[in-house]
């Protein structure tokens, strides 16, 4: 394999690298966020031509699942969860998908959501409210309660150790069978708390920094390549 394209997935691997952890920083105050980590494979696998190309595609990032710290904010609606469990919601789709709790609010239509809108899927009840109700919350146990009576129960579920999930931005995270995910029987919510995103911001930068300068390094390489090239060829064609 010549020069140039060792550099060049080099590059482009680096160039992954800068965009996923320039995602985590944008996202170091994000309520609940995971940080992403960019699945990384031996870089001998590029030595042959023929897994050039599979080394080379985009490839997703991994989900940090550590929890962050817990933020109090009072707020009756403000829910987070325990180290591996997720609330589950249906995307405008119709596709379940899976958000570590956050600022749920009642829709204009009654229906219990998240901030951006996604209504929460149901374990037992109805999760919404009428627009008339003075009191509405969410109990330790996942239930939405309306003027202190209970009216539905919130669908938790617990992802398994080694479950892989796929981000799908503002909090939202995807998992091959949501549907499957084992439901939790006595979940246990933090009320009137939000967590932090689990996002190291100086760790981030010093990421963020050190893939910056290896493709630095690899666009000079290249460039210092192409001139080796260059300087070959017009050498041949004056010696002819």
């Amino acid at each position: 394999m010549y020069t140039i394209e060792i550099a060049s997935i080099a590059l482009r691997e680096s160039t992954a690298k800068l965009k996923t952890v320039g995602h985590n920083v944008a996202n170091v105050e994000t309520p609940g966020f995971k940080r992403q980590v960019l699945e990384t494979r031996p870089f001998s696998e590029a030595m042959s031509a023929s897994a050039a190309a599979e080394y080379s595609r985009d490839r997703g990032a991994l989900v940090d699942m550590r929890p962050g710290a817990l933020r109090a904010t009072g707020e009756s609606l403000d829910v987070a969860m325990g180290p591996r469990d997720f609330l589950v919601v249906q995307r405008n789709d119709g596709e379940m998908a899976l958000v570590r709790g956050g600022s749920l609010r009642i829709g204009t239509d009654g229906r219990l959501v998240t901030s951006t809108g996604l209504p929460l899927v149901e374990q037992a009840g109805t999760l919404s409210a009428p627009m008339t109700a003075t009191d509405v919350r969410i109990d330790g146990s996942a239930r939405l309660r309306v003027d202190d009576r209970v009216v539905g129960q919130l669908r938790v579920v617990r992802v398994p150790e080694g479950t892989p999930l796929r981000a799908d931005g503002e909090g939202v995270y995807l998992s091959q069978d949501a549907e499957a995910l084992p439901s939790v029987d006595h979940p246990t919510v933090h009320v009137g708390h939000l967590e932090r995103s689990n996002v190291v911001g100086s760790q981030e930068m010093v990421h963020l920094m050190t893939a910056f300068r290896h493709a630095e390094t690899m666009v000079k390489l290249i460039q210092g390549a192409d001139e080796m090239l260059d300087k070959a060829i017009r050498r041949f064609g004056e010696s002819q």
